[in-house]
């Protein structure tokens, strides 16, 4: 077991764990493993480690039934695992952190492949076309309206009025974001990303929270390139749920 939080740095992990990536000991472990991830091999069918948002989001969010990875361990052999997320909600403070993620390596099955067959993280490829991951981020919002009636306990109305307020705000937040960055001001930045985290929380609009988790890891890191990415998906997302409600007005 490997416990992360929600920026994607590892907590702590498990002597099983340790042992199976190739390491005798923690110290070891640490000083040299940030992310699990950077074991991963990118080829079809297997969760990677994305350029643009975090691996676990991917793994509780995303409708791909992808739930594998290739790792390539310290002694060049290459393992299929099953990857399980469990989240957690921490009792004490863990840097502000309102969820810990539990991850489990399963069933592991050694793998031979061909060189060709693989492609590396490093040697991701590149063009003009949106990757894989974005295209991911910015697909359509199907919300299933009597199942939020039933677990949020809201009139469909009120709902949908909720969600236009929602709308309406984050692209004001949107645009404070980018006054704010051409001032470093990280602190409102984060501010902000967690305003809106908690609201699409309790508006049960999960397909926010991807970019929204991606948007507070390069504020974490000042990437100020990638933050701008994300906010122009985050744009195309609420341009997507706009639609919805248009489609459900007619």
């Amino acid at each position: 077991m490997i416990l992360y939080d929600e920026s994607g740095r590892i907590l702590a992990v498990d002597k099983q764990s340790i042992k199976f990536f190739g390491y005798t000991d923690i110290e070891s472990f640490k000083q040299e493993v940030n992310d699990i991830a950077d074991f991963f091999i990118e080829k079809e069918g297997y969760i990677h480690k994305f350029e643009h948002f975090n691996w676990i989001d991917y793994l509780n969010y995303s409708e791909e039934d992808i739930n594998k990875a290739l790792i390539r361990k310290t002694d060049g052999k290459c393992v299929e695992v099953e990857i399980s997320v469990d989240e957690l909600f921490p009792l004490v403070d863990v840097d502000g952190s309102k969820s810990i993620y539990a991850i489990y390596l399963l069933n592991p099955v050694e793998k031979e492949l061909k060189s060709e067959d693989v492609k590396e993280n490093e040697n991701i490829h590149k063009n003009d076309e949106l990757p894989s991951e974005e295209q991911i981020l910015v697909k359509d919002i199907d919300i299933d309206y009597e199942e939020i009636e039933e677990k949020l306990g809201l009139d469909k109305e009120l709902y949908l009025e909720l969600l236009r307020d929602f709308i309406e705000e984050s692209k004001k937040d949107l645009e404070t974001i980018k006054a704010h960055m051409k001032n470093s001001n990280y602190d409102i930045l984060t501010k902000i990303i967690n305003k809106l985290t908690s609201v699409c929380t309790n508006l049960n609009l999960s397909d926010f929270n991807p970019i929204l988790s991606g948007i507070r890891s390069d504020i974490d890191s000042k990437n100020f390139d990638d933050i701008i990415k994300f906010l122009n998906i985050f744009s195309s997302k609420l341009d997507k749920l706009s639609q919805n409600l248009k489609r459900i007005a007619q």
